[in-house]
């Protein structure tokens, strides 16, 4: 009975061992990886400030950016300045931020898409003057 266990515990973490490398090898061969801080799991993206005020970016929490994301601030970026943002690559939505003049802007905030649908080789430079008029 012990030898039946124990044989039984050598497959089952022989073939879970063999699955976890499987899983690796197709998520490479896709430009990933299955461990989810590995940076080949993201798109990169410098949010540049090209106006001459400072401007806040914020992460939206959907997709026309009426509602921003609790659990982060606004962050400020001064004029000439940037800050880099890194996006999961392969959602087929854009990851949308808001950019203000102010922390305590209020709706309608322009916004501004970071389309990461597929793998990008360079981190892209990302203008805030680009950011767009709310979708509402």
């Amino acid at each position: 009975m012990k030898r039946w266990l124990l044989s039984l515990g050598i497959l089952v973490t022989v073939a879970g061992c063999g699955t976890l490398i499987a899983a690796e090898v197709v998520a490479e061969r896709r430009g990933g990886s299955i461990d989810p801080t590995d940076p080949s799991n993201f798109d990169f993206f410098s949010l540049t400030n090209d106006t001459q005020e400072p401007l806040y970016v914020r992460l939206c929490a959907d997709q026309k950016c009426r509602r921003l994301q609790h659990e982060l601030d606004w962050e400020p970026i001064p004029p000439g300045r940037s800050i880099k943002e890194q996006v999961a690559w392969g959602d087929a939505s854009p990851q949308m931020y808001a950019v203000a003049t102010s922390p305590r802007a209020d709706l309608p905030w322009p916004s501004l898409p970071l389309d990461a649908h597929r793998k990008l080789s360079t981190t892209v430079l990302v203008p805030l003057s680009s950011s767009s008029p709310c979708r509402c």
